[in-house]
C-alpha cells in the first residue's frame, strides 16, 4: 500500500490457574511469570542478546524492578504486554507494511501464547487459557482486536474536526469521514467472527450474529476504548498517539471489529480498509457512497449483524435511496478496482481487490466455499451442525462453549483447526507455517527490524540497554549514570541512515568511540 503502515493489537480473553489451590484467576496474575519464561527461553538458545526486554527487567538477576507488569518486546519487534484493564494478555504486532504481513504476524500471535502457555505448564505449574475471542455470549464482557493505519496528519485532522463537529451538532460530518464510517459499518460480512449472542436475559431473543463486537459500539467518533455509554466505544476511535513523538507520523486507531481466525477474514479486513484511507488520501473516493445520517451509523452497524440474510436491512444513502449491505459494499470494491486500474498498481492491491470482488459474489449466492473462508459463515455451520445432532437450544452451555472453544489458538484443541485440518479440508492459507515459524525471529523490513538492529548493537557494546517505545531506544554510558537516547521516527524505514538527526548524533558517537563503526552512518 501507498506508505502504508499497519498492525494489529490482539487482547487475549481466558484466565489462569495457579497450583496448589486450583483456582482461575487473571492472566496478570502470572504475566511476571510469562515475562521470566520468556527472557530464559531466549536465553538459552544461541543468540541471548535478541530478547527486547522492557525498562525494569534486569537481563542478570531477572529481577523486574517495582514497575509489575511492565511490557517487552521480542525478537522479531512485537511487543507483549499486560492489560491492566481486564487483566489480560496483550500482543502487538510490529510495525507492518502490507495485509498479509499483518496476517502472518497474527498467526505467530497464535504460536505464541500457545507456546507461552506450554512452558508455564512445564516450569511453573501453571495452567493457562487462551481465546481469540471478544466478547462473551451473555454481552457482559469483550477483548478488543485494535488496528492500526497509518496515515497523513490531515486525515487525522479531519478526524479531530469529525468529532468536535458530530458533539457540537454545528455542521455535517466530513463527507471523507462519512464514506469512511459506511466502510466500517458494512465491512463486517466478510470480518465478522460470528457469535453466539443471549439477549434473552434482557428480554429479547437469543441469535447468532455475523459480528459480536458491533454489541459494544455506541457511537460514531469518540476517544474511549473501554467505556460504553455516550462517547464510548466507537466505530472510528481518536487516539492522540502518533507512531513516533513527531506529529507527521498519525496513525488511525480502529476498536471496531472481531478478531479472527479465518486468514481470509483477517486479509480483507487489512486490505480492504487500508485501500479505503487510500481512496481518501488520494482524493478518488466516491463521495455517493456517505450516509444519509451518519449518526444512526452505530444502529445500522448492530442491525446488519443481526442480519444473516445480508438483505433485509435498508441502509440509506446520501441520495435519498436505500441500499442492502452487500450493495454497498460492491460500490466500494469497485471504486477500488478503478482506483488502482486509474493508477496502474500490481502486487498486493490486486490481490485485495480480487478477493474483495470474489467473495461478494459469493456472499450474494451463499456459495457454498464461505463456509470454509469466513469466520461467521465457518462457525455457523458448526454451531447448527452441532445443535441438530444433539437436538439442543442455542443457549445451551454446550453451544457457548463450543462458541468459545472454536477460538482457540492451540490447534489441538481449537475447533476451527480441527476442521482446518481434517482430511479433505478445503480452508484456505494465505501463509505458510513455515512463513508464520520464521516471523518469530524475523521483523518486517520497518522500523520493526531498525529496532532490533539497533538494539544488537548495543547489546554487543555491553551496555545497559532499554526498549523505551516503538520509536525509542535508550542506553546507559558505561561506569557513569548517563543516558543517552536514540529516536526512530519514521515507522516505514529500517536504515541506519534514517537514524541520521541532531537529536541523535551526541548518542551514535558515543556507540562509535566505543568500537569503531559500530554505526556506519555519516554523522
Amino acid at each position: 500500500m501507498l506508505n502504508r503502515i499497519m498492525g494489529e493489537e490482539i487482547e487475549w480473553a481466558g484466565g489462569c490457574r495457579l497450583e496448589p489451590d486450583g483456582t482461575w484467576g487473571f492472566i496478570g496474575d502470572s504475566f511476571d511469570k510469562i515475562k521470566e519464561s520468556v527472557f530464559l527461553e531466549y536465553k538459552n538458545t544461541n543468540n541471548p542478546a535478541f530478547l527486547l526486554y522492557g525498562n525494569t527487567l534486569n537481563p542478570v538477576s531477572l529481577e523486574f524492578g517495582n514497575a509489575r507488569n511492565a511490557p517487552f518486546f521480542l525478537p522479531n519487534g512485537a511487543k507483549i504486554y499486560h492489560e491492566t484493564t481486564g487483566s489480560h494478555l496483550e500482543t502487538a504486532s510490529p510495525e507492518c507494511s502490507n495485509a498479509l504481513e499483518v496476517l502472518k504476524f497474527d498467526k505467530w500471535s497464535e504460536t505464541f501464547v500457545c507456546w507461552v502457555s506450554r512452558v508455564l505448564k512445564e516450569r511453573h505449574n501453571i495452567d493457562l487459557l487462551f481465546f481469540k475471542k471478544n466478547a462473551d455470549s451473555k454481552l457482559e464482557n469483550t477483548r478488543g482486536c485494535h488496528e492500526n493505519y497509518f496515515s497523513e496528519k490531515i486525515f487525522e485532522k479531519l478526524l479531530k474536526e469529525s468529532e468536535q463537529r458530530l458533539r457540537g451538532d454545528a455542521a455535517p460530518i466530513h463527507p471523507e469521514i462519512n464514506y469512511f464510517i459506511l466502510f466500517l459499518i458494512t465491512r463486517q460480512i466478510f470480518t465478522g467472527s460470528g457469535g453466539v449472542m443471549l439477549y434473552s436475559g434482557q428480554g429479547g431473543d437469543d441469535i447468532y450474529e455475523i459480528s459480536p463486537r458491533t454489541h459494544f459500539i455506541d457511537s460514531v467518533i469518540s476517544s474511549p476504548t473501554t467505556t460504553g455509554g455516550s462517547g464510548g466505544r466507537a466505530i472510528i476511535n481518536i487516539r492522540a498517539e502518533p507512531l513516533a513523538s513527531n506529529d507527521e507520523y498519525w496513525r488511525n486507531h480502529l476498536i471496531l471489529g472481531d478478531a479472527n481466525m479465518a486468514d481470509l477474514s483477517i486479509f480483507l479486513k487489512f486490505g480492504t480498509t487500508s485501500a479505503i484511507i487510500e481512496m481518501i488520501e488520494e482524493g478518488s473516493w466516491n463521495d455517493n457512497l456517505c450516509l444519509d445520517n451518519p449518526k444512526d451509523a452505530p444502529k445500522i452497524f448492530q442491525s446488519i449483524s443481526k442480519d444473516l440474510t445480508l438483505k433485509n436491512v435498508p441502509i440509506r444513502l446520501k441520495n435519498g435511496k436505500d441500499y442492502t449491505v452487500l450493495q454497498i459494499q460492491k460500490k466500494f470494491c469497485k471504486n477500488w478496482r478503478e482506483h488502482i486500474k486509474n493508477t496502474r498498481d500490481g502486487g498486493e492491491k490486486v490481490e485485495i481487490a480480487s478477493r474483495w470482488r470474489e467473495v461478494l459474489e459469493r456472499l450474494d449466492v451463499d456459495d457454498e466455499n464461505l463456509y470454509s473462508q469466513l469466520d461467521w459463515k465457518i462457525k455457523m455451520r458448526l454451531i447448527k451442525d452441532f445443535m441438530d445432532k444433539k437436538g439442543i437450544p442455542l443457549n445451551h452451555e454446550k453451544v457457548v462453549n463450543l462458541d468459545n472453544v472454536y477460538h482457540s489458538p492451540d490447534p489441538g484443541v481449537s475447533f476451527y483447526y480441527k476442521l482446518k485440518n481434517r482430511p479433505g479440508s478445503n480452508f484456505l492459507s494465505l501463509v505458510s507455517e513455515s512463513e508464520v515459524s520464521n516471523a518469530d525471529r524475523v521483523p518486517p523490513e520497518t522500523r520493526a527490524k531498525l529496532r532490533v538492529t539497533l538494539k544488537k548493537i548495543i547489546d554487543e557494546l555491553k551496555l545497559t540497554c532499554t526498549i523505551i517505545d516503538w520509536n525509542t531506544i535508550a542506553f546507559k554510558c558505561k561506569g557513569e549514570n548517563r543516558e543517552y537516547r536514540i529516536s526512530m521516527p519514521d515507522p516505514r524505514n529500517s536504515s541506519l541512515s534514517s537514524l541520521i538527526s541532531q537529536e541523535n548524533e551526541a548518542a551514535i558517537k558515543y556507540l562509535n568511540d566505543l568500537r569503531r563503526d559500530a554505526i556506519i552512518i555519516p554523522i
